[in-house]
């Protein structure tokens, strides 16, 4: 790797006057052919200026820190795909955790400029008293539990409209008793804002909650699916807690040799590709995760790119709504009769 001295030996100038070209291209110190010599000489030898020197220049350290809790979900997957490609297109590098703990080391060692917590945004503001400089920045992309955060800049949904929007599907197709498939053993968010929503409906409502392992979330949507065939009275319809447990339930129903819609409905949650494409294909209620991490983290890096960052960035709470894509998945329950 070519190093800065012999840029300006090729280029004939002081390696200072080389340094302050690579690093500003606008200077007004250097003349414009003393900068073109400088830039050329760069690109010849294929010149690229230390990371490591940048930051202790600058403070900064061009990088994203990105924690997400559940890495194997699919919906998390295509959200790393989106902000692998929004960083590189901004020359950013871009670090992937599961711990706190490495977020809050990141952020005090200034070891990143943005940290983006993929997760409920409730608790964003936890990272804040880590950072280390100023221009770092906490950002939160997610579903809204109960209270927003007050520092960290955050795009948000919630999930008791999205689940709003399954429960309103299925009660105007005239499903009265409806099972949400949990998980479990822990209580989920998504469990109080299905029983509000069926609440509001006036529906009868039972909840599946499944307390095996959820790594195989497949699995456990099958057997989620299975046990409400058991209940009496039957439910008419089925939603599930994310599309995976939605699949899973498809197949164990295919299995107990349930037709599907028309001796059992099926709604997911999260809008993964997968779900158009299976037999039938599931409506799902699809989440604006995607959207959220685009327009925060690229409004995050326009605000690094800024000249003199505000000490204190004013609070942004973006708000997207979720949609509902129905598929073939769900239909009336008087269809089962005919």
């Amino acid at each position: 790797m070519a190093k800065l001295s012999e840029v300006a030996e090729l280029a004939g100038v002081h390696v200072s006057t080389a340094s302050r070209v690579l690093r500003s291209r606008d200077c007004d110190m250097v003349s414009d052919a003393t900068r073109q010599r400088v830039l050329e000489a760069a690109e010849r030898l294929r010149y690229k200026p230390s990371a490591a020197a940048r930051a202790l220049v600058s403070g900064r350290s061009d990088s994203v820190a990105v924690i997400v809790h559940y890495v194997a979900d699919p919906h998390h997957m295509l959200a790393m795909a989106m902000l692998d490609r929004l960083t590189q297109d901004a020359g950013y590098s871009l670090q992937l955790t599961t711990s706190d703990d490495d977020v809050h080391d990141w952020l005090s060692t200034r070891r990143a400029d943005i940290v983006m917590a993929v997760s409920t945004v409730d608790n964003a503001d936890r990272f804040i008293s880590s950072i280390a400089s100023p221009h770092q920045l906490v950002l939160a992309v997610g579903p809204l539990s109960q209270t927003l955060p007050r520092k960290a800049l955050c795009a948000y949904w919630e999930d008791r409209a999205g689940l709003g929007l399954a429960v309103s599907h299925l009660a105007e197709l005239g499903h009265e008793h409806i099972a949400f498939l949990a998980g479990g053993p822990v209580e989920h968010p998504k469990q109080r804002a299905f029983e509000a929503a069926v609440e509001e409906q006036g529906l009868s409502h039972t909840l599946i909650i499944q307390c095996g392992d959820e790594s195989d979330q497949l699995a456990a949507g099958a057997a989620m699916a299975r046990d409400a065939l058991g209940l009496q009275p039957r439910p008419s319809a089925l939603i599930a807690r994310n599309d995976e447990f939605a699949c899973g339930a498809l197949h164990g129903l295919w299995a107990e040799g349930v037709r599907v819609p028309e001796e059992m409905s099926l709604v997911g949650y999260s809008g993964i590709p997968m779900t158009a494409y299976t037999c039938p294909p599931i409506t799902t209620v699809c989440t604006p995760l995607l959207d959220c991490i685009e327009t925060l983290l690229l409004a995050g890096l326009q605000r690094l790119a800024d000249e003199e960052p505000a000490q204190e960035p004013e609070h942004v709470a973006i708000r997207f709504e979720p949609s509902l894509a129905v598929r073939a998945s769900t239909a009336p329950p008087e269809k089962a009769t005919k």
